[in-house]
């Protein structure tokens, strides 16, 4: 068993004295389990290293991209022909109702959602199965177009501080539409579960 030194002041000949007293270290076994461990945890190669590097920044590139279609997205008028074609040609996903997800959106956007996200706008024109196959007298009914079928975004998105994502980027564990989460603090990673993850990835690329 380790001993385990600490100082203590001793009476001697009227004078105090500083005196190191030796004791066993309870703690031994732990302190060399962490000592072993640190010593066998797997190395990220600096090939690992350079790739997270750089999908950290392709996605800060993206978080500027995005807030720059955000701010002209909410700089003007839309009308129905316009998102039409921004679905038809930018957001067409799954659904081939260009038309009808774009009503949508000014149906929305009318009555004062935002858009923060160049994506909420896929978010906004999402239709049910039902909206999808109703008649377009039903649908309008449903979701009916301002008097001027134009729609003026509610001001601009709020303003926040830049944002530090989690290297794994789309790998990231707790990632939202592909979009890695927030990191806090000094870490690179959002979670013990990304940092875990980016050790098992780093010993792919060895």
């Amino acid at each position: 068993m380790e001993a385990q030194s600490f100082h203590a002041w001793k009476q001697k000949g009227g004078a105090m004295e500083l005196e190191i007293i030796e004791t066993e270290d309870r703690l031994a076994g732990f302190r060399q389990q962490v000592r072993d461990e640190d010593e066998t945890r797997p190395r990220m190669s600096e090939a690992a290293k350079a790739k997270l590097r750089s999908i950290n920044e392709r996605d800060r590139l993206n978080a500027e991209a995005d807030t720059r279609l955000v701010k002209e997205f909410n700089s003007h008028s839309w009308n129905v022909e316009q998102l039409t074609n921004l679905f038809a040609k930018s957001f067409g996903g799954t659904q081939p109702t260009p038309r009808r997800r774009a009503i949508k959106v000014m149906y929305r956007l009318a009555r004062g959602a935002r858009v923060y996200h160049i994506h909420d706008l896929t978010l906004f024109g999402e239709l049910s199965s039902g909206e999808a196959e109703m008649p377009m007298n039903r649908f309008l009914a449903k979701y009916p177009l301002p008097e001027d079928e134009t729609v003026t975004p509610k001001g601009e998105p709020v303003k926040t501080e830049t944002v530090r994502l989690c290297v794994l980027g789309r790998k990231c564990l707790r990632a939202v539409r592909n979009r890695a989460a927030e990191v806090s603090g000094k870490s690179q990673y959002c979670s013990v579960n990304c940092r875990g993850r980016a050790r098992i990835l780093a010993r792919r690329v060895n």
